[in-house]
């Protein structure tokens, strides 16, 4: 009996139940590897879409707090407190992880004003040119007219750019629209025929990650998530 229980006291693993646990070991290892990149991928563009809608506030709240321009060459008559700021968006994939925070320096006409390339900054409206990161881009741009959204990439040809401002004393938003080139005459008429009274920017991630930062025309700004379905915007 003695005999039985120290062969029995000595026995080690099988091949089999060794292989087994490095199954099991790799199956757990792999599933915390892929739930960390996609909690990674997750937090990389939820971070990117707030991002965005606070330069969306920051707009916002510049544009109704007599905030002065420094530095922005401001135009004969303008004062520098009363200006309108926003946010230049480049439809293009030339610049698809790009975005221009500016102040409307000459606060007649309530677009972003170029110099040279379109997205160096080197426009005295320019304040600061923000690269999203991380390979994620910007997908494209929705309209809203009441209940309906449009893709505004869609809806025509030549969208080439859009502003998205805020002038005093309302904290409502004003869109702007380019075709055919920029800068040329911009419309907000993108939404069927009719204006716009939203437009939701689309935000992908190299792992097919979608956000979307919406601003209203009444001054309402969001992040929401993108679903599947064909009637929301960036949907997939």
């Amino acid at each position: 009996m003695s005999l039985i229980k120290h062969s029995l006291s000595k026995r080690g693993f099988t091949l089999v139940e060794v292989m087994v646990s490095v199954a099991i070991i790799g199956i757990i290892a792999s599933v915390v590897v892929y739930n960390h990149g996609k909690f990674d991928s997750d937090l990389e563009i939820n971070n990117a879409a707030y991002r965005m809608a606070l330069s969306a506030r920051q707009a916002q709240v510049y544009g109704i707090s007599a905030r002065e321009v420094v530095g922005a060459s401001v135009g004969s008559g303008v004062e520098a407190f009363s200006l309108s700021y926003g946010l230049h968006f480049n439809t293009t994939s030339v610049n698809p992880n790009k975005y221009i925070f500016f102040a409307n320096a000459d606060n007649f006409d309530q677009i972003y004003t170029t110099v040279g390339d379109d997205f160096a900054c080197t426009s005295p409206e320019c304040i600061e040119q923000t690269i999203i990161g991380r390979g994620i881009t910007i997908s494209g741009f929705w309209g809203l007219r009441g209940d309906t959204w449009t893709n505004l990439s869609l809806s025509g040809s030549g969208l080439y750019a859009i502003d998205i401002l805020f002038k005093r004393p309302n904290p409502d938003a004003i869109f702007n629209f380019y075709l055919n080139g920029y800068p040329s005459s911009p419309s907000n008429d993108r939404c069927g025929t009719s204006t716009c009274d939203g437009v939701a920017v689309c935000l992908m991630s190299p792992q097919g990650r979608a956000k979307r930062m919406i601003v209203l025309v009444t001054g309402q700004i969001a992040v929401e998530n993108v679903g599947t379905t064909g009637t929301e915007p960036c949907h997939n």
